[in-house]
């Protein structure tokens, strides 16, 4: 049978090899030990913030437990906790993002993105940023959200800062020039977003601009991708679309010479 020690030690090299196989990949054990008497082993489990079992390292959404790691559209975040599935793929034309005043300390940062996407028609369910707002994310290359701003929706009377609409709701304005009183979410102080499916049907213009950020992009950061989210906050519907700027023959992301600011179009 072998004696105590013999065995412990044995069963003491199963676990960390047990260990080091679900570390190998991306798996977060919450703990392994074993103890005889005074003698305690316990394996090194990685840190894992939302307890589904995956490494914060390797897990595509950090904070919402998705053992799966399912991820639709394949862009790195998971679909429990992606704004922006892509499960019809919409991507934005016509696109245009600026990060401005880079070179200075944070704090006053400017930040502009337009385009606009083609969503299936007729909507399900009906645009409505009045009640439910939007949401703008700015992503790096590596997947570090530098804005993710949930716009929430309401009137802009009486506080300054809401959505204003035309009576055909075809036109949503969100402004914030509640001068502090409101604070300003990510820096974004407007959004317009513009229906044109009058005449090209599911076909939305949007541009939002951001001001006094922190939105620093590194250099091996690009290119960026910029999102806008009709059913905000998460876009299970499909109403988003995404800003890509792939630098194949097509819309690139770079720097000026002086690193001041970074142009995506």
């Amino acid at each position: 049978m072998g004696s105590p020690t013999v065995r412990l030690t044995l069963k003491a090299l199963a676990l960390c090899a047990s260990a080091a196989i679900l570390a190998a990949a991306g798996r977060a054990p919450a703990q392994i030990s074993s103890s005889s008497g005074s003698t305690a082993i316990t394996s090194l489990a990685c840190p894992d913030m939302d307890g589904d079992g995956v490494c914060d390292g390797s897990d595509n959404c950090k904070t919402v437990p998705n053992p799966g790691q399912e991820d639709a559209d394949n862009d790195g975040k998971g679909d429990a906790c992606d704004p922006c599935n892509n499960i019809i793929p919409v991507f934005a034309t016509r696109q245009s993002i600026v990060v401005t005043k880079l070179n200075t300390a944070p704090g006053d940062d400017r930040f502009k993105f337009k385009g606009e996407i083609a969503l299936p028609y007729p909507y399900a369910p009906p645009l409505d940023p009045f009640n439910k707002g939007v949401r703008i994310l700015l992503t790096t290359d590596g997947g570090r959200d530098v804005i993710d701003a949930t716009i929430p929706g309401g009137a802009f009377a009486p506080t300054f800062a809401g959505w204003k609409q035309n009576l055909s709701h075809t036109t949503f304005v969100y402004r914030n020039s509640s001068r502090g009183a409101v604070p300003l979410v990510d820096g974004i102080f407007i959004v317009i977003l513009r229906d044109r499916s009058a005449r090209q049907p599911g076909h939305i213009t949007f541009s939002a601009a951001g001001k006094q950020g922190d939105y620093t992009v590194l250099p091996n950061e690009v290119p960026v991708k910029g999102t806008v989210v009709i059913d905000s906050p998460q876009a299970s519907s499909g109403q988003c679309g995404e800003a890509t700027f792939p630098d194949a023959g097509g819309p690139t992301c770079a720097f000026t010479t002086t690193g001041n600011t970074l142009k995506c179009k």
